[in-house]
């Protein structure tokens, strides 16, 4: 099971309740529960509290409760910990789960989203949005680890099957190398692991920046020295995608007869059969015989490979252009946007409809072995590589020295009112993150844009 699988749903404690309120009067029957979970900071394990609030009916939780919590942007299945969120009151119209997410055409399951309250506020005036689920606990899964918690109530990742042609996702290489692990995926702000990243940020008076989450299709591509010559890449979410995007379908033989895979009744295994003389091939013998390649589309490879940008070039000419200049081993990290890009499926996505194009929000130094982040203050940062290669970067919309993490959530909640009035969209959300060091990195999330989707 991946890193990233094992944190989709956490052992919780409940600490306390707040009261909403409609109309200046507090609610009768729901309140928000606040809830912390364990998490390890430099090799000590701490009670975190998190920041996500979660809309609760009063009278059914205690303070000090053990409960499952799962996040948002996680695929509930319709399975038996689910029934009464996919069917409130037996009837599925009445589901507060987003869309379903499909693999192959069958439904997984439904995304876990922001809900919000309407007419309902906080304490300090804030709209109520409710994020993630709280779960009681079967007694089988209690006594099971915490990282087997999501695998045990059947919980994945929420992903957006993506739109390629003929319905083929194309073929992938394997899993992700080593040396850019674990897949770039920013955690909520909200975590406690990152909200306490946020807060000793702020003690340290750090300068804290915000630049936009671009809702589109997330890829990592490197470009490495090693010891063969240079080595090149490009990744989706876990996967490492094949650059030549064709199979062997079959083989000709030396007159011309097709070969073909076939299941073989006396060994029951498939093997290789030519169709005019019924010749039988191994999987040794057929690769003397002549490929014929069929080419699958990939939109995702095939964005990669033929979008170009303000100095002519491809994403993977431009990666290699710098990497041979500097004599370098990085990887980047991005958004593909634009048509044929899915991103999360939100029809309220205002990249949706622009031509395909790439900007890039992360840059790494992997000569290492693994990935190390890098920031402004090192001689290759993410700027300079895309003034030198002409791709786009994403801006830093808003950048300050905030005196708490309240007043960092608040201001980007207003950010996301202000783009909204002044350029009539609403957007995915905030990448949050020092200016100068990879202390912590995290996404705010535009509520109003989660819940639509």
């Amino acid at each position: 099971m991946s890193e990233e699988t094992k944190k989709l749903v956490r052992k919780c404690k409940i600490v306390n309740f707040q009261p909403i309120f409609r109309d200046g009067v507090e609610a009768e029957r729901i309140h928000i529960a606040t809830i912390s979970w364990l998490d390890e900071i430099d090799g000590v394990e701490k009670e975190l509290i998190s920041g996500f609030d979660i809309i609760r009916q009063k009278g059914i939780d205690t303070i000090g409760e053990i409960k499952a919590y799962i996040l948002p942007d996680t695929c509930a299945p319709d399975n038996q910990h689910f029934a009464d969120f996919h069917r409130p009151d037996g009837d599925i119209k009445n589901s507060k789960l987003g869309g379903w997410m499909l693999e192959k055409g069958v439904q997984i399951g439904r995304r876990v989203r922001a809900k919000k309250f309407n007419n309902f506020v906080k304490s300090n005036g804030d709209d109520v949005y409710s994020h993630g689920l709280l779960l009681d606990v079967p007694n089988d899964i209690l006594l099971l680890p915490e990282e087997q918690w999501a695998e045990a109530f059947g919980v994945v990742k929420f992903i957006t099957e993506e739109s390629t042609s003929g319905g083929n996702k194309g073929l992938s290489k394997g899993e992700l190398p080593q040396f850019v692990r674990p897949a770039t995926d920013e955690v909520f702000i909200k975590d406690g692991k990152v909200k306490a990243g946020i807060e000793a940020a702020i003690t340290a008076g750090k300068i804290i920046q915000f630049r936009r989450k671009k809702d589109g299709s997330s890829f990592t591509a490197y470009n490495r020295l090693t010891e063969f010559g240079r080595e090149d890449g490009v990744c989706s979410r876990n996967l490492e995608k094949k650059l030549n995007q064709k199979i062997v379908e079959s083989y000709l033989d030396v007159v011309g007869n097709v070969v073909r895979k076939n299941y073989n009744k006396d060994t029951k295994e498939l093997d290789w059969k030519c169709t005019v003389s019924g010749i039988i091939y191994t999987e040794e013998t057929v690769q003397k015989l002549t490929p014929i390649e069929t080419e699958v589309s990939d939109a995702f490879v095939d964005q990669y490979l033929k979008v170009k940008h303000s100095k002519g070039k491809t994403i993977q000419e431009a990666l290699l252009e710098y990497c041979e200049t500097f004599n370098v081993s990085l990887a980047i990290s991005g958004e593909l946007i634009g048509r044929g890009s899915n991103g999360s499926g939100n029809k309220n996505n205002p990249d949706r409809l622009v031509e395909p194009q790439v900007n890039l929000f992360d840059l790494f130094d992997i000569s290492s072995g693994y990935k190390k982040r890098l920031c402004s203050a090192d001689e290759h940062n993410l700027e300079r590589f895309c003034e030198f290669t002409g791709i786009a970067m994403i801006l830093v919309e808003y950048e300050y020295v905030f005196n708490s993490y309240d007043e960092l959530v608040q201001k980007a909640n207003s950010l996301f009112k202000e783009i909204n009035e002044k350029e009539k969209i609403d957007i995915e959300g905030f990448v949050v993150r020092p200016k100068d060091d990879i202390s912590f990195s995290g996404k705010a999330m535009n509520d109003l844009y989660d819940s639509k989707k």
